[in-house]
């Protein structure tokens, strides 16, 4: 949290809010964490977010991420493992159901046969099907929310 908090305080301190353009931001694993806190902290610098196989995104602290979804001002694309082995739908469900709230600004993507690290294509968990999906969606999000005119 610390080392987020530093990068964070950098980005504020090099670019005050409304003096850059937004940004989109993408995280895997424990970074996608990180998204959701970037997203949270700067909402006006991070519009949009990706979190490939989250993890911790359901925890007991008062500002766990899944009690503080929505107020989430931004967009955001959500790509869970339906087979991960490390954080299962099941455990991430209330992060599910409140990012689902958000409506059309959210994307929730349960990837069939996909377990945690479907995106590495190094990890023997590594799904190209899941990860070629998880980076359409992302593109398409991205694209919609940075680059509205654009279709």
């Amino acid at each position: 949290q610390n080392d987020l908090d530093a990068a964070l305080d950098a980005v504020a301190a090099d670019r005050p809010a409304g003096s850059m353009e937004p940004a989109g931001c993408i995280g895997f694993c424990l970074g996608a964490r990180a998204v959701f806190r970037a997203m949270m902290r700067l909402p006006g610098q991070f519009t949009v977010g990706a979190m490939w196989h989250p993890s911790f995104l359901v925890d007991g602290e008062a500002d766990s991420p899944h009690l503080t979804a929505g107020e989430l001002a931004g967009s955001l694309y959500v790509g869970f493992g339906e087979a991960d082995r490390m954080m299962s739908v099941a455990s991430m469900r209330p992060f599910i159901e409140a990012v689902s709230a958000l409506g059309d600004r959210a994307v929730v993507d349960i990837l069939p046969e996909a377990d945690h690290a479907y995106t590495w294509p190094d990890a023997h968990t590594y799904n190209e099907a899941a990860a070629a999906r998880a980076w359409t969606q992302t593109l398409t999000l991205f694209g919609n929310v940075l680059d509205p005119e654009r279709g």
